[in-house]
């Protein structure tokens, strides 16, 4: 475990450490603190070696499932005995703290020399960048995934020797647990499918790898955010820049590695460490297998390389399909239209969060799923066009909210950024309801719209005030302020619902104006399938004859074979 830069002097201890160390263990000082616990350097009394003791918080130690999850862990990750990778020795309890005790390194974390340096040098960076890797194929060997890859992990030794901190720790930390400590990973390094809550494995880690190699090239990390659910999001949906973009003296072949190791598709990323290795050696295999020979590239075809009778076929397709394209293009949204998984506990926490705030009872978690917007988007595609729908998707219309929803009735809506879309709550009969003014119920109202929706109470108007009767025969009261600003053609309302002091219901509502019919999309488009299903016949049967024409040229055919299948 790291330090900072080391003195000759023995560091004066400044803290408190648990007393039941001290039976074991000789604590000579703090090194830093984390979400899982504080880490001290420390001497171990029975053996003489200097070591580091990783305290973990007592949220986590009190809970016995999770330690014997760690134990299993540890097994693991001691299984590894790699230069590049900091060892881990023993899981220890001294009454009722719990403590992991490791290798200590004497050095700096990546992320000191990062902050430090903004980016390293391209030589500098590849000989740190080759240890990484080197661990993670030993661990990865071993079955054990890191699952939390970042600078903040990575510290390089004194003597230049790179060493991959907390292996085994974070892949026995479940949902369950997340729920406590925060969520399990970084969001600015960990992959799609780990947003997604999916399966990892060890391409996981390359993606990670990936991005922490774009830092370290490029100088600047490759997605920042304000929340860890945007920067989530964005591991899932956006693509970052080339590095080779913002570091013009970046080589190609390695812009090339890390923009494979950073693929969405688990499958178009390094299948392994071992392939990644390979890449950065320069020795990526580039020989193909055909006609049960090996040939050092695939030779490209003569057909691919002149003009065919049957290329004006295809060009005629693809006018006719531009044309059908554009001639629905008015109707286009080009908004971000596939619905995102998060972390369920990430999640369900937001919820608690807004439920207290607002004063709601909330039980067991009953339902958590995405809700899209699209009708929204579509009918500012008809109305504006394509640009205007993206304009306002998420900025302010969200496209998709994530609703939470308990069993007594209690939901939560939040939309990409954790802001409150809409919430509603159950009111028993037996609760007592107090009678206010309309003059109270509508400051309290506005303090509302103010402090929880967002909404900017100088412009907005107040447009309906309505007191009624509650289904229980209580008096209920409801504020609707309206936007004044037209959204092309939406508009948005702030709905507050009062019983007494008690908020019933929020919501923000975009309006569509009247009139206005969802088309059905599928029968316009199908002119626009139906060339597709042609252009995919057409090209692979195209596909099929140029392979098995490379095979017959390779395996010495004649060349009138390939005449006779109108080879210029």
């Amino acid at each position: 475990m790291a330090q900072p830069p080391p003195s000759d002097d023995q560091p004066t201890i400044d803290f408190a450490p648990p007393s039941a160390l001290t039976y074991r263990y000789e604590v000579l000082g703090e090194i830093g603190r984390g979400g899982m616990g504080i880490v001290y350097k420390a001497k171990d009394r029975e053996t003489g070696a200097t070591v580091a003791l990783k305290v973990l918080h007592p949220e986590i130690a009190s809970r016995p499932e999770v330690i014997d999850r760690f134990k299993t862990e540890l097994v693991l990750a001691r299984k590894i005995t790699h230069k590049n990778v900091c060892r881990v020795y023993d899981l220890n309890r001294f009454d009722n703290i719990v403590a992991i005790s490791m290798e200590y390194i004497e050095g700096e974390s990546l992320r000191a020399l990062l902050d430090r340096a903004q980016g390293v040098s391209i030589r500098h960076g590849l000989a740190i960048v080759r240890q990484i890797v080197a661990g993670l194929c030993e661990a990865h060997a071993q079955g054990v995934v890191h699952r939390d890859l970042k600078p903040e992990n990575i510290v390089i030794a004194r003597d230049g020797t790179v060493k991959v901190m907390d292996f085994g720790i974070a892949r026995s930390l479940d949902t369950d647990v997340a729920q406590t400590i925060g969520i399990i990973g970084t969001p600015a390094y960990m992959s799609p499918e780990q947003a997604q809550g999916k399966p990892v494995d060890a391409r996981s880690d390359v993606y990670s790898i990936g991005l922490v190699m774009y830092e370290m090239f490029s100088g600047q990390r490759a997605f920042t955010g304000v929340t860890p659910i945007e920067l989530a999001m964005k591991q899932v949906q956006e693509t970052p820049t080339p590095p080779s973009a913002l570091e013009p003296h970046l080589s190609e072949s390695l812009n090339r590695v890390i923009l494979k190791c950073i693929e969405k598709n688990p499958r178009q990323r390094f299948q392994s460490a071992k392939d990644l290795e390979a890449a950065l050696a320069g020795k990526t295999a580039t020989s193909v297998v055909v006609a049960g020979r090996e040939t050092g590239e695939v030779p490209l075809s003569i057909h691919l390389t002149r003009w065919q009778r049957s290329d004006w076929l295809l060009l005629s397709l693809a006018i006719v399909g531009l044309l059908l394209f554009f001639s629905f293009f008015e109707r286009t949204s080009f908004a971000p239209r596939t619905p995102v998984s998060f972390d369920r506990g990430a999640l369900r926490r937001i919820g608690e969060e807004y439920a207290q705030r607002l004063g709601a009872p909330i039980g067991q978690t009953a339902e958590i799923r995405v809700n899209s917007l699209v009708d929204l988007h579509n009918y500012v595609s008809i109305r504006a066009g394509a640009p205007a729908a993206l304009e306002l998707v998420n900025n302010p219309a969200p496209y998709w909210v994530w609703r939470v929803e308990w069993e007594n009735a209690t939901s939560i809506e939040v939309d990409n950024r954790g802001s409150l879309q809409n919430f509603r709550r159950s009111f028993p009969a037996t609760v007592s309801i107090e009678n206010l003014s309309n003059t109270e119920a509508r400051t309290l109202a506005e303090q509302t719209v103010r402090e929880v929706l967002g909404g900017d109470l100088s412009i907005l108007t107040l447009e309906a005030t309505d007191s009624s009767d509650t289904s229980t025969g209580r008096p209920a009261t409801a504020f609707t302020w309206s936007d004044p600003q037209d959204y092309y053609g939406l508009k948005r309302h702030y709905i507050v619902r009062l019983a007494g002091r008690e908020i019933t219901s929020l919501e923000t509502v975009y309006d569509i104006p009247e009139g206005y019919a969802r088309r059905d999309w599928g029968l316009q488009l199908l002119p626009i399938m139906a060339l597709d299903l042609i252009l995919l016949f057409v090209g692979f049967s195209q596909r099929q004859r140029v392979d098995l024409l490379a095979k017959w040229r390779i395996g010495g055919l004649p060349w009138r074979v390939c005449g006779l299948l109108g080879c210029n």
